[in-house]
């Protein structure tokens, strides 16, 4: 399962020829999937493709399609490598026939590319799109040698006034408001995965990469798993048992607190925040114990955790 930094054409294919079983998130960003999104869109746009996940509305294609590796056979550029990717019009077996003269199909590879568009993403999405615009202007202004990335290619007017000593970098405001327009608040995933054949298995799979991460954010910071200073590969073993204890706890935790209203609206670290605060006071004798004054999202916590709080 692999988030959208290794999402490249180089990365994608090593994939396939190594025979792995994967779940690819997309960037979008490549004429490709760009060619994708737009040959889908009837499919995507009517209200049988809505979804409803966690508060927020998807309206979401799945295709099958064939990765396909081509390699030039004829020119100056004889082996040179390339890969398109090939929809299939009807049947997942309708394979991509080249009938390009000098190209070879190296190999293909059946796919299936799910695509969501999120009306809520929208505004985060060309948002990060102007960020990396910025950051590939003040690249090519930086250096008057430097050559404008493939994907940001239609986006700027690179050109030299003569007599200028430096070049004009310019954006396409045009070609950047067609990209909000048209790309912008997509989530794309590309799976070879046979059990995953729905938008929902898609986006239900890859929810777990995330809780994943958090998990091991958590053990790391909030269990303090960082603080581990042992001598022997025993008490390594034993201390990596005692961390996964706590992981099934706090896990046990977080789901009890699911059906709470209060506790729902707060974060993890605050839910956590709240916790390692919350103690109380044993007497001997008869005194009993007392807690401190707590909060009301803790008495909240304590409630959802059928635990009984002492008036």
């Amino acid at each position: 399962m692999m988030d959208r930094g290794f999402s490249s054409i180089t990365n994608i294919s090593a994939l396939f020829e190594e025979g792995y079983t994967f779940l690819q998130a997309i960037r979008v960003n490549a004429n490709w999937i760009y060619n994708i999104i737009d040959a889908t869109e009837n499919l995507r746009f009517n209200p049988d493709s809505k979804l409803t996940i966690e508060k927020r509305t998807y309206y979401a294609s799945t295709v099958n399609c064939w990765w396909v590796r081509t390699k030039k056979t004829l020119g100056k550029q004889a082996g040179q490598e390339s890969v398109l990717v090939h929809i299939c019009s009807g049947s997942a077996k309708d394979r991509y026939v080249n009938k390009e003269v000098g190209v070879e199909v190296v190999g293909q590879y059946l796919c299936r590319v799910v695509v969501l568009f999120c009306q809520d993403l929208v505004g985060r999405s060309h948002d990060l799109f102007m960020d990396r615009l910025k950051a590939e202007h003040d690249r090519l202004v930086g250096d008057d040698e430097a050559v404008v990335l493939e994907e940001f290619v239609k986006y700027f007017r690179v050109y030299r006034e003569k007599f200028a000593r430096h070049r004009t970098v310019e954006y396409d405001t045009g070609m950047i408001a067609l990209h909000k327009s048209k790309y912008a608040g997509y989530v794309c995933f590309l799976t070879n995965d046979s059990t995953i054949k729905t938008a929902l298995d898609a986006l239900g799979e890859y929810s777990t990469r995330d809780y994943i991460e958090k998990d091991f954010d958590e053990m790391k910071n909030e269990v303090d798993m960082a603080c581990i200073r042992v001598h022997s590969d025993a008490r390594m073993r034993a201390r990596l048992f005692i961390q996964f204890i706590a992981e099934i706890y706090l896990r046990e935790v977080r789901v009890c607190l699911r059906g709470s209203d209060v506790c729902s609206k707060l974060t993890r670290k605050q839910v956590f925040s709240h916790i390692r605060t919350i103690h109380k006071v044993v007497f001997r004798g008869e005194q009993g114990e007392v807690y401190p004054e707590l909060s009301r999202q803790q008495r909240e916590i304590l409630a959802a955790l059928n635990v009984e709080i002492p008036s």
